[in-house]
This record gives structure tokens, C-alpha cells and sequence, in this order.
């Protein structure tokens, strides 16, 4: 079944899993410490690494073209690992920066950090 968009029910529905599933994670992330924040980041990581081999296969391809021979099969298996853990913890991060840029008690990011255009990304959460 299609739309009037023409977009198939079933990518639309998994959209809206994703969405909700990306809401959830922001909602646990602005909750948690950023001890707990770097523990839950690299704990996805290491799942996204074990069943995710497609994104494994294409990061190791991407080690090869970088390192060539220069790194031993294990050494460049170790990067991957440490690059998907890397970008979970980033990702789960980014999703505590609402309340980051919320807080203005010294000492946090929100002295430092300017957001600029924000308020499209309300918005559009909006809707």
C-alpha cells in the first residue's frame, strides 16, 4: 500500500520506529550522567560493531585504503572496533546537547558552545 506520497507503508512505518527509537534515546541521554552517556555510547558501539557487518565490511575497506599493509589484519579488525565505538559514543553524546544548550549553570558545555539555528530543530520536532 502506498500513499499519497508514494512512499510504501512499510518504509514509512519504519521511519516512524526510527523516529520514536531516536526520541527515546535523547529522552535516556539528556537523563544520564556523562560518565553513563560514555558507557551506554560505547556499549552501542560494540553492538553496532558485532551485528552490523555490512558498516564492519565498508570500515574495514576503508582501513585498507588508508593503512594499505601497513597494519596487521588484527590491528585493522582493533580500528574498526575502536571507530564504531567511537561514533556510537559520539552519536548517543549529541543526543544530550538540548539539554546542554538548556543549561546555563557554570561549568557546563553551554558556556562554551553557541548553537546557532536551533530553533529550526525545534520546529521541525515540533510537527
Amino acid at each position: 500500500m502506498r500513499a499519497a506520497s508514494g512512499t510504501p507503508l512499510a518504509i514509512r512505518l519504519r521511519w516512524r520506529v526510527e523516529a520514536a527509537a531516536f526520541d527515546a534515546a535523547a529522552a535516556v541521554a539528556q537523563r544520564l550522567s556523562p560518565g553513563a552517556r560514555l558507557a551506554v555510547g560505547t556499549g552501542l558501539g560494540t553492538l553496532f560493531w558485532a551485528f552490523d557487518a555490512r558498516h564492519r565490511r565498508a570500515a574495514r575497506a576503508g582501513i585498507g585504503l588508508a593503512y594499505g599493509s601497513t597494519l596487521s589484519p588484527r590491528e585493522a579488525d582493533r580500528l574498526v572496533l575502536a571507530s564504531m565505538r567511537h561514533f556510537a559514543r559520539l552519536t548517543f553524546e549529541s543526543l544530550s546537547m538540548p539539554a546542554y544548550a538548556a543549561s546555563a549553570t557554570p561549568g557546563t558545555p553551554a558556556e562554551h558552545v553557541t548553537v546557532v539555528g536551533f530553533e529550526h530543530a525545534r520546529e521541525a520536532m515540533a510537527k
